[in-house]
């Protein structure tokens, strides 16, 4: 029983040392959280404070909406839900904008064309800018050409002047601006030459034989041969790429499972050893032989239902033990066994046992005590290097939640803050 004991007081000594951090890593975050707490307080009473208790600031382009709570002399609460418009111009002000905006489109419209007398790609007519509170119309001369949306409707042959006219309002201010440009051709590729011929003797073709069962394809554009097929989708190769990929990394991936496999066997026998060496100290201190207290050791495991989780230490035993009744001799079983765990304790009690069946099991007891003890102390410093590597694990996801909550929680305030102003 003492090993018992001493196996408690270890893990309370690990919990007491585990505590300790975990008591300092809830004093950091908890002053972190009240830090966070008034900031954000801060932040949430300062936003709901109305500059001089009712004015309200405008916003600058669009309408804004204001939700707000009204207090009358008897401290009754009402919500209130308003709309407040965007901030208007005095005329001077408004025709000022006028002026600027006619500044800006005059460099805006061309869009990606080098200049508005060699278009060839649609032009930038906006209607509304947002920033200046003007609505725009747009007027074309020449609409089968070039759009009232800016978009060329009709590819030309030879440079053709378009006039454009525009209409620009500011509340109650209006302003005319006028401007013509020049529609050139598209200056196009030899590539890009052959796809617009063929385009057209397609189209021919489909005219001539709109009433028959086949389009009949050209054979031949601009004098030159063509022959068509059907454009592959070239599949192969994806399969291939991903087929081959999956053939080569699944050796790999096999033998991580192997080795986690393999480390998860490691763990399990670590953890059972100090358990079966302390029962067979027990054991073999109460007077049974060596081998009785392996088969008792065998027949709890048996009874006790462990079986169906599958540990893997009392499985090697029970084989062991079927072995000695196969006729194997019982110093070999054990030499056996060690060498099937793979784990030098093992090795080292079923040597230990070995030894003492051949020169007599004085002392066995003892040393079987004075082994559960070593074994008590090294699987303490193992949970206790887990424990460190689970608390470092988590301190990076608490770190990243701990940022979001700043994100979510810290900027609209302050925005909501900054808009007030």
């Amino acid at each position: 029983m003492w090993s018992i004991k001493r196996e408690v007081w270890i893990i309370q000594g690990k919990k007491i040392k585990y505590g300790e951090k975990i008591k300092r890593l809830q004093i950091i975050f908890g002053a972190i959280v009240l830090a966070l707490t008034g900031m954000v307080a801060f932040t949430d009473n300062q936003a709901a404070k109305i500059f001089r208790g009712n004015y309200l600031k405008r916003g600058e382009e669009n309408v804004k909406e204001e939700t707000l709570t009204v207090k009358d002399e008897d401290n009754n609460i009402y919500p209130f839900t308003y709309e407040v418009n965007a901030q208007k111009y005095t005329p001077e002000e408004a025709r000022e904008q006028l002026e600027r905006a006619i500044d800006e489109l005059e460099e805006q419209m061309a869009g990606e064309n080098s200049s508005l007398d060699h278009v060839t790609m649609d032009l930038n007519l906006p209607m509304r800018i947002e920033k200046r509170q003007i609505d725009i119309t747009w007027k074309s001369d020449t609409p089968a050409v070039l759009g009232s949306d800016g978009k060329i409707k009709k590819e030309v042959m030879e440079p053709i002047l378009v006039k454009l006219e525009a209409q620009l309002w500011c509340q109650e201010e209006q302003a005319s601006f006028q401007t013509q440009v020049r529609v050139c051709p598209a200056a196009y590729s030899g590539e890009e030459l052959f796809q617009k011929e063929l385009a057209r003797e397609v189209e021919k073709a489909d005219e001539r034989t709109d009433e028959e069962e086949y389009l009949i394809l050209p054979n031949e554009v601009n004098g030159r041969k063509i022959t068509w097929q059907r454009s592959r989708q070239n599949r192969w190769y994806v399969v291939l790429l991903f087929g081959g990929g999956f053939v080569a990394v699944l050796p790999y991936y096999f033998q991580k499972k192997e080795a986690e496999k393999r480390q998860k066997r490691k763990q399990q026998m670590q953890g059972d050893y100090p358990l079966i060496v302390s029962k067979m100290a027990v054991l073999v201190g109460a007077g049974m032989t060596v081998k009785g207290a392996w088969q008792k050791i065998v027949e709890d495991y048996e009874k006790s239902g462990l079986g169906k989780e599958g540990h893997y230490a009392y499985a090697e035993m029970e084989y062991s033990l079927r072995e000695m009744k196969s006729g194997i001799p019982e110093v070999e079983s054990y030499g056996n066994f060690g060498e099937r765990c793979q784990a030098a304790e093992y090795r080292k009690l079923g040597s230990l046992l070995a030894r003492n069946v051949r020169k007599g099991t004085k002392g066995l007891g003892d040393m079987l005590r004075t082994e559960a003890a070593i074994a008590l102390e090294q699987r303490r410093q193992r949970a206790e290097k887990e424990g460190e590597k689970t608390g470092t694990r988590l301190l990076a996801p608490m770190f990243v939640m701990l940022c979001i909550v700043l994100v979510i929680v810290i900027v609209p305030a302050f925005l909501s803050v900054y808009s007030t102003m």
